[in-house]
């Protein structure tokens, strides 16, 4: 179980599966979206692999 998967991990913020990839940047009610969209949006968009210990 690595953390690079998104599969059948829980959000934290709302509970469903499927949409999690380390730090819930899919979910509209993490209260950081914006803050994290503003990260991706420096790497293109990419969810950043291998940048995990920040």
């Amino acid at each position: 179980d690595s953390p690079e998967t998104n599969c059948g991990k829980i959000c934290k913020h709302c509970g469903l599966t499927g949409h999690v990839q380390k730090r819930s940047i899919h979910c509209l009610k993490n209260p950081n979206k914006d803050e994290i969209k503003a990260v991706l949006a420096d790497s293109s968009d990419v969810i950043p692999e291998s940048r995990d210990n920040i």
